[in-house]
């Protein structure tokens, strides 16, 4: 099976930051776990199963995103810490929107509304991040362990149709200035 992440040498990549240093976690997901790393700052260390090629493709695309909207955390430095990668991010205190709306389920117009304005201003952006979800998807279907050939075919293809579709519909609302609300 071909490799779908390029294998790279990371070391003069990722800044290393001394393996002695002991951070508090914030928060974990799928892929990685949420540190307090400086005043303002966090880190996102990824697991060790994590592809060191999607970790720079995050921090790549945050890069990017960063200049074009003010409502994304500004991110600092790609960085290597006891043999594990992770980016440093500015820290974002706040609630979610759905914890708030959990807590005032009254305000779910209100809610909605901020939702589909920033969505809206999402749109209005151009940004080039040279970025296939389905491409994606294929990576991440490629490392999977436990799927067979014939369904990771089955799943490409889905994702390609949706990835088409989803696409098409953004492009005729576009087209027609509709704004989602």
């Amino acid at each position: 099976m071909e490799k779908m992440y390029e294998e790279v040498k990371h070391e003069n990549v990722a800044i290393p930051i001394d393996a002695n240093k002991e951070f508090v976690m914030l928060s974990q997901g799928n892929t990685a776990e949420i540190y307090q790393y400086e005043d303002g700052k966090i880190l996102k260390l990824f697991r060790d199963s994590f592809p060191f090629s999607a970790v720079q493709n995050e921090y790549r695309i945050a890069s990017v995103v960063q200049n074009y909207l003010e409502i994304v955390p500004r991110v600092y430095e790609l960085v290597r810490y006891q043999n594990r990668y992770g980016i440093i991010y500015e820290k974002n205190c706040g609630e979610d929107m759905m914890k708030g709306l959990l807590k005032k389920p009254g305000q779910v117009k209100q809610y909605a509304r901020k939702l589909a304005q920033i969505h809206a201003s999402l749109h209005q952006q151009e940004v080039d991040i040279s970025y296939s979800i389905y491409d994606k998807f294929q990576r991440d279907i490629s490392l999977a362990n436990e799927s067979d050939d014939e369904v990771k075919q089955q799943t490409c293809l889905f994702f390609y149709v949706f990835n088409v579709a989803f696409r098409s519909v953004l492009t005729f609302l576009k087209n027609k200035n509709i704004v989602m609300i």
